[in-house]
């Protein structure tokens, strides 16, 4: 369910919060909006977890975009702050990318459809901090940043308060509702059993959610004893990533969970331990206080290349949407396309993931195990796929401007029937296969890029071969097999 709109629904946008509000909040702060009429409690509930989802995925790729646009000849001698921001950025991305698998497993453990929708640029709405943007790493995008993780004022202390005040000064009347204020409401709703009672939560559900030990990796939170067997792992508090994919059976442990995102965020008011990680409006507000600095050595300094806002491909002819801007040199289009495929690959696998095997079930197990490497893999292929957009030009070669990674969403994430979803994932592969050929036939570009196509082909190659034999399980009938 995408967020509702101001034209859409202007019942849901009255700001009445006395009769779920748990927090106060300051009076200069856009409030949640309130439950519209229509709505039961429940369904208000599995409403804000699809808009968390939402806010959560769209947070997400921004924090990936400003990490891949740094560097560039401006960097100067600042290199090691940039790779230090750099790791922040995606380290962050990777505890947002925990946030929103736990939030699929709160809307299964509500009986509610998973969701990993999110609206294209431009956009906003009424649950928004800011609108969507992808953005370079500016003073100002970063200060976005800050303001959509930041505390309640009175959670705000010592340094932080200055860094608030100028949070403030920059994003001024443009920012709305925080992503703690989201959480605040949907938490208030699930620990309320009058409002939203035991029979609305299905236990049963626990074996079909997302679990840390597929997800998590090496990136343990705290919480779980002990860390790992392996020894040259570290413990968490001497680790940057701290990612949580919690199951939930309960009221309780939806409650904790719920509660340890929000914590993760903007720390303070939720009661984080004092030995936690620090928090992502903790890392922000440091990375903010930097580049203040920086600035004031060099006001024309910069971290980050000549990346577009919110880049597009589009056909042949068209213009970009208000708000975005076009990729129109030809190699950019292809890498940025080939990019897009990629991104749709890696959300419909994981939408899949989520709702799991819809026919022969007793092969979950074996399908699942390759879905979720697959998902990790296509992770890296975004990354490679960055790293090489940022570095080609967005126009006119001879001009300093890059392109940067689309991150379009595809038309639907709604999935077909098993086979038909493994056949769309055989299309997939030929589409991106199309286009690695064009890359291929004149390779004039990044010779790593070069080198990323034909590891790429391989490993979609050995894909194929496996999604073909599931298909003959499935179906009795081999695919047709297509020419390279």
């Amino acid at each position: 369910m995408a967020p509702l709109h101001e034209s859409a629904a202007p019942r849901a946008l009255r700001m009445d919060v006395s009769r779920v509000g748990r927090a106060s909040r300051p009076s200069h702060s856009p409030h949640v909006p309130a439950k519209p009429e229509e709505m039961s409690w429940r369904d208000y509930l599995v409403m804000l977890l699809h808009i968390a989802a939402e806010l959560e995925h769209a947070l997400m790729v921004e924090y990936l975009y400003a990490a891949y646009s740094l560097g560039g000849p401006a960097v100067g001698a600042h290199t090691g702050t940039v790779r230090g921001w750099h790791d922040e950025l995606v380290t962050i991305a990777r505890e947002e990318m925990g946030h929103l698998l736990s939030v699929q497993n709160a809307l299964v453990l509500l009986g509610a459809p998973i969701s990993f929708e999110r609206d294209d640029y431009p956009w906003s709405g009424p649950f928004n901090a800011f609108p969507f943007a992808l953005e370079r790493l500016t003073l100002t995008s970063l200060a976005k940043y800050v303001y959509s993780e930041m505390p309640a004022d009175d959670a705000i202390s010592g340094p932080d308060v200055e860094v608030a005040r100028r949070v403030r000064e920059l994003v001024g009347q443009e920012a709305g509702v925080r992503v703690g204020q989201v959480y605040d409401r949907i938490i208030a709703l699930v620990e309320n059993p009058a409002l939203v009672p035991d029979s609305s939560f299905h236990p049963e559900s626990y074996d079909s959610q997302a679990d840390w030990d597929e997800w998590g990796r090496s990136y343990r939170p705290e919480t779980h004893q002990p860390y790992t067997s392996t020894p040259d792992i570290p413990p968490p508090h001497s680790r940057k990533t701290t990612v949580f994919v919690t199951k939930v059976a309960t009221r309780t442990e939806l409650s904790a969970s719920l509660r340890a995102i929000a914590a993760q965020g903007e720390a303070e008011h939720l009661g984080r331990k004092p030995k936690a990680a620090p928090s992502h409006f903790d890392r922000f507000a440091a990375m903010f206080r930097r580049y203040e600095v920086l600035l004031a050595e060099d006001p024309h300094w910069s971290p980050s290349r000549l990346v577009p806002v919110n880049p597009v491909v589009t056909s042949a002819g068209a213009s970009a949407p208000e708000g975005a801007t076009r990729i129109t040199a030809p190699d950019s289009c292809t890498w940025a396309s080939l990019f897009n495929i990629r991104y749709r690959m890696l959300l419909t696998l994981l939408t899949y993931a989520s709702t799991g095997p819809r026919e022969q079930p007793e092969l979950a197990e074996q399908r699942r195990a390759y879905v979720v490497s697959r998902i990790f893999g296509e992770m890296y292929n975004l990354k490679a796929l960055a790293g090489v957009l940022v570095r080609l030009p967005l126009g006119d070669p001879d001009a300093p401007e890059r392109a940067g990674p689309p991150f379009q969403m595809p038309y639907t994430l709604v999935l077909p029937p098993e086979a038909s979803f493994w056949r769309m994932q055989i299309d997939l592969l030929d589409s991106s296969a199309d286009l690695e050929r064009q890359l291929l036939s004149h390779p004039h570009g990044l010779p790593d890029g070069v080198r990323y196509l034909h590891a790429l082909r391989e490993a979609d190659a050995t894909a194929r071969t496996w999604i073909e034999q599931l298909l003959a399980g499935l179906t009795g009938k081999k695919t047709k097999k297509r020419r390279a």
